[in-house]
């Protein structure tokens, strides 16, 4: 190829040449800044896998798919799924046609943005603001991954966290709200005092608290699921400070676990179970600090994966302690049923000799003398502060089926 020195041209080739340049440089700038028919290098690009609305400052309406040029002051709304709002500094704000009981999505390209109705997520890695109602929410930047925080607009205006940290700020009433908490302001300049736990949809259909928070919602169940079973299991045994350190180890190098931190937790003994597994395991302050944070983290309403979640406790070693101090303890009750003939082996004190009895059952006429006592089996003390309240519980409860007198009676 032979490059010719311009200069030595004619000068319309010379002109032509410049324009050709022009021309070519506004198209790269156009592809760049996300320019398309609108007209004009944008404040914002948008992209929607469906269909969306922009209405213009003039009140036009328009209806655009895939990737579009937005100005300051179009009005932009989520008409059919999902849609995406890249902002000059880098954040990005997404919206939804209507879901479940929000309106759809529908936020006004300014300085800043500004949500007018729906749901919004929003995700920042060198924060961003986001105005709704004179409400400004202001999403901090990123530790080590984006911040991310979802905010609605109906009747009040809400800010729920998922993570980093928000300041809220509403008529110069400011309010800060950590990971994993919401707040709600329903009055302009009168937000409440503090922030509560952040709520998630408990049918789990939600897809951004499964995006952000989907591991956690799952250990939250399984938790709660354990939870239910040590209080069934242990009942009200599972109240001093022995039983707690038997199963949980790491308790025992706790000094600050004494009977008065103890009794600051709910009586349930399931909750205080999982409670204990978090504080545990635990480094956010002291044990005295990490035990009252997690309780009223609970409290507050967080599913246990939150709880866990926010004391920086991962999911692995947490389970691995609930599921190994639920192996110790070694329950394991079967109630015989379904034979028509039972033997039953009753285990008395000791020297004693054991009996068997055997029922059957023919289907014929209810018998006129009085039925043997039902299957029952009392076992000795094991010396562990747990077991042997169950078995203190079990055994009281057979004696009194034995002497004939109904559960409760």
């Amino acid at each position: 190829m032979i490059i010719r020195d311009v200069t030595a041209l004619p000068a319309t080739r010379r002109i032509a040449i410049a324009t050709v340049a022009v021309v070519l440089f506004a198209g790269v700038v156009a592809v760049a800044t996300g320019t398309g028919s609108g007209g004009g290098v944008g404040e914002a690009r948008l992209t929607t896998k469906g269909r969306a609305s922009v209405t213009d400052v003039n009140g036009v309406r328009r209806t655009v798919t895939g990737t579009v040029a937005l100005h300051r002051g179009e009005t932009v709304e989520a008409i059919e799924d999902a849609m995406t709002i890249e902002l000059p500094d880098g954040s990005t704000v997404e919206g939804r046609p209507g879901f479940k009981s929000s309106d759809a999505t529908r936020v006004k390209i300014a300085q800043p943005v500004e949500l007018l109705t729906g749901d919004l997520l929003v995700t920042a890695t060198s924060g961003t603001d986001v105005d709704s109602g004179g409400n400004r929410v202001h999403l901090d930047s990123a530790v080590d991954r984006p911040s991310a925080a979802r905010l609605a607009r109906s009747l009040a205006v809400a800010a729920a966290v998922y993570r980093g940290t928000a300041t809220l700020d509403s008529a110069g009433q400011q309010r800060v709200i950590p990971a994993l908490r919401a707040l709600e302001v329903s009055a302009l300049g009168r937000p409440p005092s503090a922030p509560g736990a952040l709520k998630i949809d408990e049918q789990q259909t939600d897809p951004w608290d499964r995006r952000f928070l989907g591991e956690a919602i799952d250990l939250g169940h399984t938790l709660s699921n354990y939870s239910s079973v040590y209080t069934r299991t242990l009942g009200g045994n599972g109240v001093t400070l022995a039983a707690y350190t038997e199963v949980l180890p790491g308790l025992a190098e706790e000094r600050e676990f004494t009977n008065a931190l103890l009794a600051e937790s709910p009586s349930d003994s399931g909750e205080r179970f999982i409670g204990a597994a978090i504080a545990s395991l635990s480094r956010k302050g002291t044990f005295s600090e990490r035990w009252r944070a997690t309780f009223g983290f609970r409290a507050a309403g967080a599913n246990w994966g939150f709880v866990a979640l926010d004391q920086g406790v991962a999911s692995d070693p947490l389970l691995r302690a609930v599921e190994d101090a639920i192996n110790v303890t070694q329950f394991a009750f079967v109630v015989a049923q379904g034979p028509p003939s039972t033997a039953t082996t009753v285990t008395p004190p000791t020297g004693v000799t054991p009996t068997t009895t055997t029922t059957t059952t023919t289907g014929g006429p209810t018998p006129t003398t009085p039925p043997p006592p039902p299957p029952t089996t009392l076992v000795p003390p094991t010396g562990s502060p747990i077991v042997d309240g169950i078995v203190s519980n079990v055994n009281d409860l057979l004696n009194g089926l034995a002497g004939g007198d109904p559960p409760g009676g």
